[in-house]
């Protein structure tokens, strides 16, 4: 699958094999809850901060995902807090501040990418994110005409710099969102609210650090 913005958005060393307490625990619970195959690359902006790259690889499509969690047998579905909580126990092992600068589901026609847009809010928003994907679906799909080949969350209209600072960061999931359809050249961006693929220029969310 194709990773269309992160590996050129970091200039730091990235360590794919992280030394945290609870790590391997942590990504045999993700493998249980998720039905994955869990890798996690991991940089530390700050000496007492460690934020991970998490890939979850999925054999199975984005439908047939959507279906099993709306079963209650994928994901958190079950327990919303699931992966917070799981966080939280990884945080508390380790000793030092853990957070998820990027997750990344690795289905078989589907990669849905999700940045951190600012302290812990992957993980406040990741359930809110799988009820949106199944909502718009079909506009997702073209009228299941094409499935992207990837989601990237969250764009925004304008330079993130420009934020106000009382906006929510869970909030910017929920706006903007890029697509990529390998019969378009240039990625197209869905507008959640309108519920439409629209043309327009693309801006990565800067996470808050």
């Amino acid at each position: 699958m194709q990773r269309t913005y992160f590996p050129n958005l970091l200039s730091i060393q990235m360590d794919p094999n992280p030394s945290i307490n609870g790590l391997d625990a942590f990504l045999k619970s993700l493998d249980r809850t998720f039905f994955a195959t869990s890798t996690v690359q991991c940089f530390t902006p700050h000496s007492d901060q460690a934020l991970l790259v998490l890939n979850l690889q999925c054999s199975l499509d984005f439908v047939e995902i959507l279906y099993h969690r709306s079963q209650g047998n994928w994901g958190d579905q079950q327990n919303e807090q699931l992966l917070p909580d799981l966080l939280a126990e990884l945080q508390s092992n380790s000793g030092n501040l853990v957070d998820i600068e990027e997750l990344c589901l690795e289905f078989n026609d589907a990669l849905i990418v999700i940045r951190r847009t600012g302290p812990k809010s992957i993980v406040a928003a990741f359930a809110e994110i799988m009820e949106t994907l199944a909502a718009h679906y079909v506009h997702l799909t073209k009228e299941l005409q094409e499935v992207p080949y990837e989601v990237y969350m969250p764009v925004t209209e304008t330079d993130p710099a420009a934020f106000l600072p009382e906006a929510s960061a869970t909030d910017e999931y929920f706006r903007y969102w890029a697509l990529y359809y390998e019969s378009d050249s240039n990625p197209l961006i869905y507008d959640l609210q309108a519920r439409k693929l629209i043309q327009g220029e693309l801006w990565i969310s800067n996470p808050e650090k």
